[in-house]
């Protein structure tokens, strides 16, 4: 992901579905050991938040231009350390197997509205500049925050395979136009998760948007359609009351100023389901894009 913006609206999101998530169990169902499994779902919040630590450490040391003040359950050895994974993940659950959910559940919620609320700060120069930080070399800050979203989504999606309460309460209850939280194989798939009104504004998203860029190829990148030329060129995402678009608008003043009645505080643009969507609008966003994407690539080859 190339874009500051996209990936702290990814998080949120990610949060605010695990907020939903939790709301919708008693205590006891959070934990109670999930199918299958050794653990609860209070443990693996524990365990996500943990690992979240270190990513809040380094996005500290960004802010201030020096060293992660990493957390003390490491014992002092680095994180991405294959041979101490096993190490570290017992140590996390040792230190939290006592501790009340009420606790666990409000160190998980601060440490992951920090996070955002810190990432927001850094720069998107200094977001996405490879090897910006020796500590994290050959790869950009931005794949801290790539990473922290990812385990959310690998055990979200493995507490809905365990065929627990969770995804039980959940499939009872009112009918939703959230998709499902296993990640989509292809565009088809995610689009089949939701109602058919939703479908049939979907579709027409995904048809503009290949009218616009014939070229592109379409994907599936952090469980949200997208399309590819050399880059990304746009994403695309139904929520509860609004169609989004990725990344902001950037470059062309007239159409910044034609978007900026659907742009949120970041600039992602949120199209309300409640409202005649303006395909077209997003057809000239496409284009824009496509240009933006072929220049860049242009030049990129120039420099080698």
């Amino acid at each position: 992901m190339n874009d500051k913006n996209t990936i702290i609206t990814l998080l949120r999101d990610e949060f605010n579905r695990w907020e939903d998530l939790l709301a919708r169990m008693s205590e006891a169902q959070l934990t109670a050991p999930i199918s299958g499994s050794d653990w609860s779902i209070k443990d693996v919040i524990a365990h996500v938040r943990a690992w979240q630590q270190v990513s809040t450490a380094r996005i500290e040391a960004a802010l201030r231009n020096g060293e992660p003040a990493l957390p003390n359950w490491l014992g002092g050895q680095d994180p991405e350390s294959e041979a101490h994974r096993e190490q570290f993940n017992a140590t996390i659950n040792e230190r939290n197997r006592d501790v009340a959910w009420p606790e666990i559940y409000r160190r998980w919620r601060d440490g992951f509205l920090r996070l955002i609320a810190l990432s927001e700060q850094v720069p998107e120069r200094d977001m996405l500049a490879v090897d910006r930080y020796a500590w994290i070399e050959g790869y950009a800050l931005i794949a801290v925050l790539e990473g922290s979203l990812a385990h959310h989504r690998e055990h979200q999606e493995e507490i809905d395979a365990s065929g627990t309460v969770l995804e039980r309460k959940l499939n009872t209850s009112a009918p939703s136009t959230k998709p499902p939280t296993m990640s989509p194989a292809t565009i088809d798939e995610y689009i089949a998760g939701f109602p058919p009104d939703v479908q049939e504004i979907l579709h027409k998203v995904r048809a503009t948007i290949r009218k616009a860029a014939l070229d592109a190829q379409e994907v599936i990148s952090y469980r949200m359609p997208a399309f590819r030329q050399h880059g990304i060129l746009v994403y695309f995402a139904a929520f509860k009351k609004h169609i989004g678009l990725f990344p902001p608008v950037r470059g062309d003043a007239k159409l910044e100023e034609a978007t900026s009645v659907y742009a949120g505080p970041k600039g992602n643009l949120k199209f309300p389901l409640d409202e005649p969507i303006p395909y077209a609008l997003i057809g000239r966003i496409v284009k824009l894009r496509v240009k933006q994407d072929r220049a860049h690539a242009q030049a990129k080859k120039a420099k080698r």
